[in-house]
């Protein structure tokens, strides 16, 4: 998710979320509070999620921040409530939260983004960052690990990345393209050697230094961190 908090108490956000075979891009509106010294409570009001798929059966639930960390929901889609309890640094912003959803084991990571547009080649350079989450093993879903090195360049992209599907490895490389709007959300699809297409939504740091993307393809909600690591090497490719 990508939110905005303002010293009055308000928060207004956009919210990317993977549950089992379905994605939703929402946007929504809060609250928050100061609990004790560097702790605070937000409560969100988000639009009550659609109906379930039929099948297979959902996923646990993962969902990205503008530097989140995959969690695991063991409720049903949780309605229109999301309440979160986290720590402030000694900057007076949030830093580290909890989902607090009866039911709910999401842990929270906040970045702060500098107010600037972004746009492709924001994320020029070389990116590297792990990933986790889940694949549609055609029975269940199966724990899914992954890391990746990405260069970019005007939107265009070329990587490697090294996957762990239940313990059962494998290197592919791939190339892609990306599109980022001046809000710092964007999208991206990719396609490796074997022909296999990803999907999915991103948030860019407007800095440049990173940014975190949640896949939508049905069958592999997973989440990724990625940072930038160099600049664009001589030899990268252009869009």
């Amino acid at each position: 998710m990508q939110e905005t908090w303002t010293a009055e108490g308000t928060v207004e956000g956009v919210l990317m979320e993977r549950r089992g075979r379905t994605y939703r891009r929402v946007g929504y509106s809060g609250t928050w509070k100061e609990l004790i010294p560097c702790a605070a409570s937000v409560q969100r009001r988000l639009p009550p999620p659609g109906p379930p798929a039929a099948s297979p059966p959902p996923s646990p639930a993962v969902a990205a921040d503008a530097e989140g960390e995959a969690g695991e929901s063991t409720t049903e889609p949780p309605g229109v409530s999301q309440p979160s309890e986290l720590v402030i640094g000694p900057d007076g912003r949030p830093r580290f939260g909890i989902d607090v959803t009866p039911g709910s084991v999401i842990s929270e990571r906040w970045r702060l983004q500098p107010r600037r547009a972004c746009s492709a080649s924001t994320l020029d350079g070389v990116m590297v960052g792990p990933g986790n989450g889940f694949a549609w093993t055609g029975s269940r879903w199966a724990p899914l690990a992954l890391i990746q090195r990405q260069t970019w360049q005007g939107g265009a992209v070329v990587g490697v990345a090294v996957t762990s599907l239940e313990g059962k490895g494998s290197v592919s490389a791939f190339r892609g393209q990306a599109s980022v709007e001046e809000s710092c959300l964007g999208t991206l699809r990719q396609q490796d050697a074997a022909g296999r297409t990803i999907t999915g939504v991103l948030v860019a740091h407007s800095d440049g230094s990173g940014f975190a993307a949640l896949r939508t393809q049905p069958d592999q909600p997973a989440l990724l961190l990625m940072e930038r690591v160099g600049p664009v090497p001589p030899s990268a490719p252009g869009p």
